[in-house]
């Protein structure tokens, strides 16, 4: 009767014990938010966002980019925003033409600090764990401390490094890399840790798009108009396959499938396994510059011909395109059965995703080459006035 009373009381304790776990997982779960802690939203620069949006959406707050001072204490030049932001915990991270990295509460539009770079900021940001990391046209990469702003450690390129970096975890170890495109022809592999070198990938002219992390690999094209596929472990070509063309956006990959427009007016889609091309996609004699979003179906590229292309992702054949009154340099973004980009006609887009067809738009009064970020309902672009909108759905 002793053991079989223990017994009993043994299950009230584990009922009682998996009642609190489970009310605990529910809490924690409910603050989960749906950050974009990096350019396109992931490793694989898929440009998909989480979470609902309404279909029409307002302005939360606007943001001014400081105007640098002259000599003689005048204001200089409105800077411009062309990078893209980034959203972590509640902070809206992003950079301008003027080299002055912003910390913004995403809430308010308050700043919270600063951090001077040499030069131009037209990559989006890295949020990894505690950091914040991003190219500069001064050359270098910076890793900022992401609540005070404070420099952790700066890696030096070559050359410019105008697009944002990647990250990936050692496969042989514990620690996070950093993959970073250069002016200087190469993909520079950084330890997160310390900013040292791990291991450095030279091309034959410059790498203005981002490094797409894909399992094991590393994936980008360049301006010598070849898209590489690297290990990641130790940096050496798996594949280097000709594109015919100037490539100055980032690689989107799905599937073991990367995809990307490029400047002889085509959007690809190749093998990053065997390096074979499967399809090209040719609307109008028309560069471009925009990055992929690639969803289940479909792969949405903006484009020089002032229109947002939809196209099926197995076949290459267009499905709809939207016309602006500008060329789209904006990467556009998937959330929620939406397809949201900027323009050069400084409007900012809302289309539905199947038909192409407009929700919604904004008139900014500037034009538009960044791309958005999109957190829990809450969206994030600047223009090229040096504003930064906040658009909620809430």
């Amino acid at each position: 009767m002793l053991n079989l009373g223990i017994q009993m009381v043994m299950k009230a304790l584990l009922r009682a014990i998996c009642v609190v776990l489970a009310t605990s997982a529910i809490a924690d779960d409910s603050k989960v938010t749906l950050d974009w802690p990096m350019h396109r939203g992931g490793q694989n620069l898929q440009g998909i966002a989480e979470g609902k949006l309404s279909r029409k959406l307002k302005v939360g707050w606007t943001f001014k980019a400081e105007r640098p001072k002259r000599d003689d204490g005048t204001p200089g030049l409105q800077p411009a925003i062309k990078a893209s932001a980034i959203i972590r915990e509640g902070k809206v991270f992003v950079g301008d033409d003027n080299g002055t990295f912003y910390s913004i509460n995403l809430k308010t539009g308050k700043t919270a600090w600063t951090f001077k770079a040499g030069d131009a900021i037209e990559g989006s940001a890295l949020a990894l764990g505690r950091k914040i990391i991003f190219g500069s046209g001064d050359g270098f990469v910076y890793c900022l401390q992401a609540d005070s702003g404070k420099l952790l450690w700066k890696y030096e390129t070559n050359d410019q490094v105008l697009a944002a970096p990647n990250w990936a975890r050692n496969p042989k170890g514990k620690e996070d890399w950093v993959l970073a495109g250069s002016y200087d022809g190469s993909v520079h592999c950084i330890n997160a840790n310390d900013g040292k070198n791990v291991w450095k990938y030279a091309t034959d002219n410059f790498v203005n798009g981002s490094p797409a992390i894909a399992g094991d690999k590393v994936i980008f094209g360049g301006c010598d108009t070849f898209l590489y596929v690297l290990d990641l472990a130790t940096g050496k070509a798996l594949e280097s396959i000709e594109a015919d063309a100037y490539i100055a956006s980032s690689v989107a990959v799905r599937d073991e499938i990367g995809y990307l427009g490029h400047y002889d007016n085509a959007v690809i889609a190749f093998s990053t396994r065997s390096g074979d091309i499967l399809w090209k996609y040719r609307k109008k004699s028309f560069p471009y510059f925009s990055s992929c979003a690639v969803t289940e179906k479909q792969v949405l590229i903006g484009g020089r011909d002032k229109a947002l292309h939809a196209i099926d992702r197995k076949t290459g054949k267009g499905l709809w395109t939207f016309k602006t009154r500008g060329q789209v340099d904006s990467s556009p973004v998937v959330c929620d059965g939406k397809v949201l980009f900027g323009s050069i006609d400084g409007n900012f887009y809302s289309l539905d995703l199947e038909t192409g067809e407009e929700i919604w738009s904004y008139d900014v009064g500037a034009a538009i080459l960044a791309s958005p970020a999109i957190s829990n309902g809450e969206i994030v672009i600047g223009d090229e006035k040096g504003n930064i909108f906040a658009f909620t759905s809430k």
